[in-house]
């Protein structure tokens, strides 16, 4: 970059030779402390922390803004990997170097850190709306899920990278799946939403076949889907959770896909149909149905032959926000109710939206990192109400820099997360990340 020099009379040197002597540097906690390899949160918050990893400093620049960004986290016992970039803010434009880092809880042991060399620096695109790098599961190899948006059809994009950038597989979904695509443990990929109210899509990328499985289509009964999401089981079973009304009542169901159906033929077979009044319409305006409130499926985690779903609910009047959640097992001609209507809070039923920064427990209760008033905190909800653990500000008076927390994951009832820094100026000295665990 360009540098501009200005001459500086001899004895302003003296002042500020001096002035750098005497200078202190804010540490992590708000403290006077120069000390740069402190927590980046204060342990009496609740978060411990298990691993540190020092930024390269070979991107570094005193005159940008610097931070660093976590992607992934996987716990395996005593190892924990973590995938993260070093970032550097110049002439409006984000640049990412993408690392991944090996370590051993509590260990000091050095992490053992690969650069992602062949990976692109600059990474904002006019069509890329979505960029999501991961861990192959059971592997240290980063895999990047890329969701592009296109001016023609077809409009959409879910692209598949390895570390070079090369394309492993792409799909081309009717909707934006960005927020509902997930890479599953076996490194499969499941998407589906519903598209206008009629549509409910399906996108699988079966890595064994390298094939994928899309269905999109409405059927001819006049059902009103409200919510709606696929999932896989642990015997390869691709099943679907739907949430829908049809002649004024709402109905829960669980259902096989009919690849082969074409309209007026739905393309799902439904198991059962179980009435729920509570997200029946209310009314309806020519043939569009009236709801009191809007429903959304916020989570569901897969265990064995079993499947747990949590669907958000929102007032269309007050706005105020409850959770419900629903168990189902194969072979079962019917839903376990895990509990209903639990009230959350404004800050967590907007962050249910954002179904790839959540998580669920198979016990139905739903987690996620909330940041409100620039103040973290760990919230987790259920059949026992909401609570919040871990809460930490990032607004201390005199901190040199700012603290993100992400990549939250429960392992076995205690929650990792990685905490980066952003600097500003010349504070990007000792800049580091570190992986933290809360345990309740």
């Amino acid at each position: 970059m360009k540098k501009n020099y200005t001459v500086i009379p001899a004895f302003l040197f003296l002042i500020i030779a001096f002035t750098a002597c005497k200078k202190t540097n804010p540490g992590p906690t708000g403290g006077n402390t120069n000390n740069y390899g402190d927590p980046l949160i204060a342990e009496s918050s609740g978060w411990k922390r298990v691993g540190s990893v020092a930024n390269s400093n070979k991107y570094t620049d005193q005159l940008a803004v610097n931070q660093m960004t976590g992607y992934d986290l996987t716990v395996t016992g005593s190892k924990i990997q973590v995938l993260y970039s070093e970032d550097k803010f110049e002439g409006g434009d984000k640049f990412s170097f993408y690392h991944k880092a090996s370590l051993i809880e509590g260990s000091s042991t050095s992490p053992v850190v690969a650069e992602i060399v062949n990976f692109p620096a600059f990474n904002i695109k006019p069509t890329l709306f979505s960029y999501r790098p991961v861990f192959r599961p059971g592997t240290f190899n980063m895999e990047t899920m890329r969701f592009s948006h296109n001016a023609i059809d077809p409009f959409n994009k879910i692209e598949l990278l390895d570390e070079a950038t090369n394309s492993i597989t792409n799909q081309h979904p009717f909707f934006d799946a960005s927020l509902s695509a997930k890479m599953l443990p076996n490194g499969d990929i499941l998407a589906g939403d519903i598209n206008y109210n009629a549509l409910c899509e399906l996108d699988y990328y079966n890595r064994a076949t390298n094939t994928w499985k899309y269905i999109n289509q409405s059927a001819g009964d006049s059902q009103w889907h409200i919510a709606y999401t696929p999932f896989l089981l642990d015997d390869g079973q691709l099943l679907a959770f739907r949430l829908y009304s049809k002649t004024g009542k709402a109905f829960l169901s669980v259902a096989d896909f009919v690849y082969t159906a074409a309209f007026p033929a739905a393309p799902y077979a439904d198991r059962f149909d179980e009435e729920h009044p509570e997200y029946a319409p209310t009314g309806y305006d020519g043939v569009k149905p009236q709801y009191a409130g809007s429903t959304i499926v916020a989570g569901y985690i897969t265990a064995g032959n079993s499947v747990t779903v949590v669907l958000r609910y929102q007032d269309n009047v007050n706005k105020a926000y409850s959770i419900s959640a629903y168990k189902w097992t194969e072979g079962a001609t019917s839903l376990q109710k895990l509990y209903s209507a639990v009230p959350i809070s404004t800050g967590l039923g907007d962050m249910l939206t954002k179904r790839d920064q959540t998580g669920c427990n198979a016990d139905g209760s739903i987690y996620a990192l909330l940041n409100v008033n620039q103040t973290y905190q760990l919230t987790i909800a259920g059949a026992g109400g909401e609570k919040s653990y871990g809460a930490f500000s990032t607004n201390t008076p005199n901190q040199r820099y700012a603290v993100t927390l992400n990549c939250l994951r429960n392992i076995n009832g205690v929650y990792y997360a990685v905490a980066t820094p952003t600097y500003g100026g010349n504070d990007y000295l000792g800049q580091h990340l570190d992986v933290v665990k809360l345990v309740l």
